[in-house]
């Protein structure tokens, strides 16, 4: 029953702690108030004159005491309990341990320890509580456990949209799948020897890929002293996430017959290497030297992380602080791919898993970046997840997120960008979930700064590289029109179909944009066939997040004068008015917030659909074969690897899942 329980709270699962944080962390967290509230009133305990040094392994400056010391009783409680925690979990001390002789574990030598000043009673009541937890955490639960400590109540009950400082800080826990992939894929891509190499986290939090590049060192070889004090680097703006990076990798060391120091002198070299900082503002190697004097001007060897994906705040090393911390600029994450192609050494490489944004986000950052990106030398791989039917960091976490992996080759005389497609899948079969996808080289010349295409094999590369030789747009033939004057309707989001309306009616707006033919000899259900074609939304898949259906995506497709002079009109008319009397059939009515919209469904009359492909594949000159190709993979997307799952195959019945 017990290691049936840890199981299905393995951050491997996929799931994101929740589960965990329930069933361990209220305890936990109730512990922590209690001694920090102890630990705040108690006289002895605030003039223990070396309290620093007794519980900072990290690296901090002058600047930063003020903030260490509003968060001194915190830091303390979380110190003695980490103690406690990691004793157990080693196996170095009984479960039924006490705070004190846990502490006298850690400091063996040290006299002033802050547990003798802390009343019998509480350290009693902290005891009895956590004794029967204590016996139940595994190694793997640590970073997540650790979490406590920095955001208390809300990590060990909230959940969804009710974790509001987890959210509104863009902190989310990291399966340990996705940085296995991510350590490994790095590894396997560099010419490194990743066991003399180093390893840094900007965003460190709790130490998970830290804790990845540890765990693959010792399916290579036992961790030495060596490797800890030279190979792990990592900054964060939080003292409690550095904190328990140092315990945690204290903690997965400790089981190395290589390593026979206290644990103690463990925590302190690995704390040498880990720095309260704001990553943001290194922003070259000069700057990082100064931080890591050991690791030199060039570079770091390997860059892997998970950002936040908040924006900046006004006291960006006060993150966790009350309202009056306001926001002050645009998302951070960009900064962090920013100094993963920047910090990294020749021939280095690194992993970061951010949010999707990072291909389509049409701000300005966001094209300096991937124009900035496409400046450097080597290979760049991104790998895309949609956040349905299953998110990469569970459902409790629903983001659509890109993997990037970057190798530093500077042989090379241009960057080789991969991709894959805006991958959909269901969490039943995670276990594959790396297996099953590939990233593909696109193989012709784009600008990087217009976004990063997203397609997963040869042949959705070789349809995107023929797309760069159409001339012409639709932006020549319809425009934004009122509702009154419209001949077209299309929703401002889309999933399994483009949801478009033929002379629209005027019931209904909401979240919709409408269109009018400007070209006397192209009628409005030529465009509406065009736009329910597969070819439609595969390019909309490749080139947006997989929700929004904006304006300039439309004006984009590559439907112009040439098209429609080439074009069959009679044929594609004709389509066009059988598809829309037919789909009246599938209306599909939603509900969301009191307000009622409607959208079409076409895909039961796909047998019209792929007419109306074969039509506009014969203008492009695509090969026939294009037309199965697209109808596979969109059944696929829909499906999502849900096809013996009864409820969902009568929900969409009427498609045809075949292979190609």
């Amino acid at each position: 029953m017990e290691n049936n329980r840890q199981n299905r709270s393995r951050p491997s699962a996929g799931k994101t702690m929740v589960g965990l944080l329930k069933e361990f962390g209220k305890e936990f967290h109730n512990a922590n108030e209690q001694l920090a509230q102890e630990i705040s009133t108690n006289r002895s305990i605030q003039r223990v004159s070396n309290w620093k040094e007794q519980i900072l392994a990290f690296k901090f400056f002058d600047s930063d005491l003020e903030l260490l010391e509003g968060h001194k009783s915190r830091l303390i409680s979380s110190t003695l309990l980490s103690n406690l925690i990691c004793s157990v979990v080693t196996k170095h001390l009984p479960s039924n341990t006490t705070v004190s002789e846990a502490e006298k574990w850690f400091h063996p030598d040290q006299q002033d320890t802050f547990s003798r000043y802390i009343s019998p009673q509480v350290q009693f009541n902290i005891s009895s509580k956590l004794n029967e937890i204590l016996p139940r955490i595994s190694m793997d639960m640590l970073p997540y456990l650790f979490e406590i400590f920095e955001t208390g109540q809300e990590t060990a009950e909230a959940i969804g949209s009710n974790r509001v400082k987890k959210k509104d800080n863009g902190i989310y826990y990291t399966p340990s799948d996705v940085i296995e992939f991510i350590v490994s894929r790095c590894a396997l891509k560099s010419k490194k020897k990743t066991n003399l190499s180093s390893w840094y986290d900007p965003a460190v939090g709790t130490g998970a890929f830290l804790l990845g590049v540890v765990r693959q060192h010792f399916r290579e070889e036992e961790i030495d002293e060596d490797f800890l004090g030279t190979c792990l680097f990592g900054t964060d703006i939080s003292p409690f996430a550095l904190q328990s990076t140092a315990y945690l990798i204290m903690s997965t060391c400790l089981k190395s017959s290589r390593i026979k120091q206290h644990p103690r002198y463990i925590w302190q070299t690995v704390g040498r290497n880990l720095a309260l900082c704001d990553a943001t503002k290194i922003f070259s190697k000069e700057i990082l030297r100064n931080i890591f004097p050991n690791v030199g001007i060039q570079g770091f060897d390997f860059i892997i992380s998970n950002p936040p994906y908040s924006k900046r705040k006004n006291r960006q090393l006060d993150i966790f602080a009350n309202d009056d911390n306001e926001i002050v600029s645009e998302e951070i994450y960009p900064d962090f791919v920013r100094m993963l192609f920047e910090l990294t050494s020749e021939d280095g490489s690194g992993g970061m898993v951010v949010p999707l944004s990072i291909t389509c986000n049409s701000k300005p950052k966001f094209r300096t970046l991937r124009k900035f990106i496409q400046s450097k030398s080597g290979v760049a791989e991104f790998w895309n997840f949609d956040r349905t039917p299953d998110s990469l960091f569970g459902d409790d976490v629903k983001t659509r997120n890109t993997i990037i992996i970057y190798h530093d080759d500077r042989s090379q005389p241009a960057l080789d960008v991969q991709s894959t497609y805006l991958h959909r899948w269901n969490s039943r079969n995670r276990q594959n979930l790396f297996k099953s996808i590939s990233a593909t080289p696109l193989n012709y010349k784009f600008e990087l700064a217009n976004g990063i295409p997203k397609v997963g094999d040869e042949m959705g590369s070789n349809l995107l590289s023929h797309f760069q030789e159409i001339r012409g747009s639709l932006a020549e033939i319809i425009r934004p029109s009122s509702q009154g004057s419209s001949d077209l309707a299309i929703k401002s989001t889309a999933y399994n179909w483009i949801p478009i309306e033929l002379n629209p009616s005027t019931t209904s707006s909401i979240g919709k944009t409408f269109w009018s033919v400007q070209d006397s000899n192209v009628s409005s259900e030529m465009i509406y066939a065009t736009l329910n074609g597969r070819l439609t939304y595969w390019v909309w898949r490749a080139w947006s997040d997989g929700f929004h259906l904006n304006n300039n995506l439309i004006n984009e497709l590559p439907f112009g004068n040439d098209f429609f002079q080439k074009v069959d009109k009679y044929r594609l008319n004709q389509l066009g008015q059988e598809l829309w009397e037919s789909i009246q059939s599938e209306k599909i009515v939603t509900r969301n917030a009191g307000v009622e919209s409607y959208s079409y469904c076409p895909l039961k009359f796909e047998e019209l659909i792929s007419q109306i492909d074969r039509i506009i594949f014969d203008v492009f000159e695509i090969p026939i074969d294009y037309v199965q190709y697209l109808k596979n993979h969109i059944n696929s997307l829909i499906y999502a690897g849900r096809e013996l799952e009864q409820s969902i195959s009568k929900k969409i019945k009427y498609l045809e899942l075949t292979q190609a």
